[in-house]
This record gives C-alpha cells, structure tokens and sequence, in this order.
C-alpha cells in the first residue's frame, strides 16, 4: 500500500571508486614475535592467525599520516574531475581532530570550490552507509557528492 504523499524512490549511480592504502605494513610474522609461542614457532602462529581470521597483513598509517592525508592521496590518485563537486562527506570515526571535521582538511587539500559542502559522518562500523544514506539529500538536488571513507584506527594501538 502507497501513502499519498510517498515520494518516488531516488537513484544514483556510483561513478568510480578508488582507495589508498598506508604504506606501513605489518605481517602476522611480525605480530607473533611479541607473543608467548609455547611450544609453537612463529610460523606456525603466523599461520594459525591467518587460518582463523584471513588475514596476512595490516596496514598502519605512518606517525605523521591523518585520514585526510589519505583521503586527499586516493582522490588526487584518481581521474575524477574535482571541478565537478558539489558537495563533499568524509566518513570516519578516527578524524585528524574532534573538529573541525576532517573533510574541511580534505576540501582544503584538493584545492576544492569555496562554495562546497562539506560534513563528516561518524557513526562507527556503518560509517560509509551512513553516508551514502546522507549523500541522498543532496544527490536529490542534482550535486555531485564525493564520499570518501578514511580510516587511522591504529594510532591508539601500541606495539
């Protein structure tokens, strides 16, 4: 059943995507090497971690690399036309700063329009669907919206 004043559905269609990745990497070799192995070699821990959790390496950003830094690296990476941006959303929940918003560095970074919209949304592991949920609003205005996920979860971490 319809509601009388239920609005058409909106679309939008994903032009590109492009990603980049820090440059630190850190195997699960060089994870074991600060575990207790009993009775186990590294390897075989290693490997052990691998099997249950899929996962070969990590990627950690450098001490003086941000989540702008990388948001502003994977978009002058790619083809995108930044001319043609009308509004911007940074996704993240490991920000540079509490505020202003990370994408105010991104916009400053790419150089991009003065008169550009630009937010964060920080809602956790739904981040970047909130954001593309909040993109809608502006997409129904025909803007060109740019969402950049940017992620520096490993600052907190210790070695």
């Amino acid at each position: 059943m319809t509601k009388l004043n239920q609005k058409p559905p909106v679309f939008a269609n994903i032009v590109s995507s492009f990603c980049c990745l820090p440059s630190n990497k850190i195997s699960n070799l060089d994870i074991t090497k600060d575990f207790p192995c009993e009775n186990k070699t590294v390897n075989s821990v290693s490997e052990s971690i691998l099997k249950h959790t899929g996962i070969f390496e990590r990627r950690y950003a450098l001490n003086d690399e941000a989540a702008s830094d990388l948001a502003i690296k994977a978009i002058l990476n790619s083809s995108l036309n930044l001319t043609k941006i009308d509004a911007l959303i940074v996704a993240t929940t490991s920000g540079d700063y509490p505020s202003p918003a990370t994408a105010h560095f991104v916009h400053k970074g790419l150089n991009l329009n003065k008169n550009i919209h630009c937010l964060d949304v920080a809602s956790s592991c739904s981040s970047f669907l909130s954001a593309i949920r909040s993109a809608f609003g502006f997409i129904t205005t025909n803007a060109n919206t740019l969402i950049i996920a940017s992620e520096v979860k490993n600052k907190g971490l210790t070695k």
